[in-house]
């Protein structure tokens, strides 16, 4: 999110942050699908096949960190990857919800929910904050356009 376009440069760290963070939770569970299972409370019954959803989505997320991060100087670029990502963490917090009320004692579910839920608030609050620098820069452009031309 680039200056000239008038972005916040605490907006640009955090949008690299969410890319940087979404790389890592996604390199993981590609790496060790198993201790990812374990850690938060999934069932696993040690056959390749069950590695097949939890590397899936770790890929998800790993697509869309590199994109958040690839786009950080173009505020339009990063809008898409933005609801991509708040897309993909509500998606994900519905699930763990949704089966954490089929096992109410399993907290290592609910926490992973939490942590959906969490961030895709900090999801939804930074693609706001970007559209609202988006509109802005635009509103600005379009000002100094008419001072020109006047």
């Amino acid at each position: 999110m680039n200056s000239e376009m008038g972005s916040s440069p605490i907006l640009r760290v955090l949008v690299a942050a969410l890319g940087a963070g979404t790389v890592a939770f996604g390199i993981a569970p590609i790496l060790a699908p198993r201790t990812f299972a374990a850690m938060f409370g999934l069932p696993h019954r040690g056959e390749p096949a069950a590695d097949v959803p939890i590397r899936s989505v770790s890929v998800r997320d790993l697509v869309n960190g590199i994109g958040l991060l690839a786009t950080l100087n173009n505020p339009n670029g990063s809008l898409p990857w933005l609801a991509l990502r708040f897309a993909s963490d509500t998606g994900d917090a519905i699930a763990c919800w949704a089966a954490a009320a089929h096992e109410p004692r399993n907290r290592r579910l609910k926490m992973l929910g939490v942590l959906a839920c969490g961030a895709a608030l900090l999801d939804a609050s930074l693609l706001a904050w970007t559209q609202i620098q988006r509109t802005a820069s635009t509103s600005e452009a379009v000002l100094c356009a008419k001072r020109e031309g006047s």
